[in-house]
């Protein structure tokens, strides 16, 4: 029985992994010392091809510069077919993305069709970057596991269960979340739809579904009894802690604030930014003093009233910074000289910054609702989402009386990491089923 990992997304990838990119990695550089093969998807002429992590990095390196290029030539039909849209003020253009989105991914699509029709209408033959590579031969009873964001591209799948229904391969399907089933008022409305109707399809046709907390587990399980799905084998598999860099921290550029409070994540509607704005505004009317607070995060969807809000508010502007280009040394550095972190987020997978905060020996003010009340076990204080007055009395419980400093040293000796080569084991553990 072999195992294959399906690394389309790695292969699609440029610049450094992060996110989804950076679990698939950690565990494919572990899975082939283990004996797994991998394969990636080409949608240009519909197979399956098999590639190597060497193959991966190769690729990167070779099309470096070949994609300055591309990405110039791609800049410069966007201007010109979306100059209107280019040219409108931030909010208008925050209003329009969604649909931007939309009609971007139907394009692409559109043009992929106009390509595999051109060459069946004239004979011609379509060549893609990826002919150089064999195919991908799956085998009955191999274990296919999909690691990536699938609903970014569904025919993935569809292909994969059309060789389950065939040859007989068993099907492992990684799920980080539910959430925009659930909670879809968090979330652009296409994704949404599309996320949805590859979930469907997802959680019916896996033999087995790994997920990253009791939360994400739960919320499948009540999908399938709400759809009357019949439930797959579901195992939880906690992430690993990214590993600390070695690099020497940097302050942030004209970043002055001697004491802050840290809060680090996407500014989007989801990690509920707009209640750290609503509880220092409450502090302002009860004239009680809290200290700055950080927001480390690229831009995100649907934040753009909150940001006008904390830009031009004179109070909160005084309070609120947000910091939108952070290098990983310079968050490092804002991780190592925070007073403590707070995450209020309604809703996750995980909680990354939380773990990333106890790494760094700092205590994390937590929002208490899903996965977030599974990580610190005893290290984290918790408030609810939806209350700003018990956000803001939290704050001050630990600011006063630099209460914070204890809760800091109580991380500092009692928090384990939990390395990559941990969360691999679960996941071995987890195939051998």
């Amino acid at each position: 029985m072999t195992k294959w990992i399906d690394i389309t997304d790695l292969m699609i990838w440029r610049g450094s992994f992060t996110g989804i990119q950076r679990v698939i990695y950690e565990y494919s550089v572990r899975l082939e010392t283990d004996g797994a093969r991998f394969f990636a998807y080409d949608e240009l002429v519909d197979r399956f091809f098999e590639v190597t992590l060497a193959d991966v990095e190769e690729r990167s390196r070779d099309i470096a510069g070949a994609m300055v290029g591309r990405v110039t030539r791609r800049h410069k039909l966007r201007l010109m077919l979306g100059g209107p849209y280019y040219r409108l003020s931030g909010r208008s253009k925050e209003r329009l993305r969604p649909y931007v989105r939309v009609v971007n991914h139907v394009t692409r699509a559109i043009l992929h069709r106009i390509v595999v029709a051109k060459s069946f209408l004239f004979h011609e033959q379509v060549i893609s970057v990826n002919s150089a590579f064999p195919d991908a031969v799956f085998e009955k009873g191999d274990l296919v596991v999909l690691l990536g964001a699938g609903w970014n591209s569904p025919i993935i799948l569809q292909r994969i269960i059309e060789t389950k229904e065939h040859v007989g391969i068993r099907l492992c399907q990684h799920i980080n979340d539910i959430l925009p089933i659930y909670q879809p008022q968090l979330f652009a409305e296409e994704l949404s739809v599309k996320f949805g109707e590859y979930m469907a399809v997802a959680i019916k046709s896996a033999d087995i579904i790994t997920v990253i907390s009791q939360a994400t587990k739960s919320d499948i399980e009540t999908y399938c009894t709400e759809h009357e799905i019949k439930q797959p084998k579901i195992r939880v598999v906690r992430l690993g802690d990214n590993p600390i860099s070695s690099a020497t921290s940097a302050k942030p550029q004209s970043f002055d604030a001697a004491e802050f409070i840290l809060a680090v994540g996407t500014f989007e509607v989801r990690k509920n930014y707009q209640l750290i704005y609503q509880a220092v505004k409450l502090a302002q009317i009860e004239q009680r003093e809290i200290p700055p607070i950080v927001i480390a995060g690229r831009p995100g969807w649907l934040s753009g009233d909150l940001r006008h809000l904390i830009n031009h508010d004179p109070y909160a502007k005084t309070r609120i910074t947000w910091l939108d280009k952070v290098s990983d040394t310079e968050l490092s550095w804002l991780y190592d000289n925070c007073m403590f972190t707070i995450f209020p987020s309604i809703a996750e997978g995980w909680g990354l910054p939380i773990a990333e905060s106890l790494q760094h020996g700092k205590f994390c003010l937590s929002s208490g609702l899903s996965s977030m009340l599974e990580i610190g076990d005893g290290l984290v204080d918790y408030f609810l989402p939806y209350d700003p007055r018990e956000c803001m009395e939290k704050i001050h419980y630990y600011v006063a009386e630099k209460r914070y400093e204890e809760a800091n040293k109580k991380v500092a000796s009692q928090y384990r990491v939990f390395t990559w080569d941990e969360s691999y084991a679960q996941l071995q553990d987890a195939l051998s089923y």
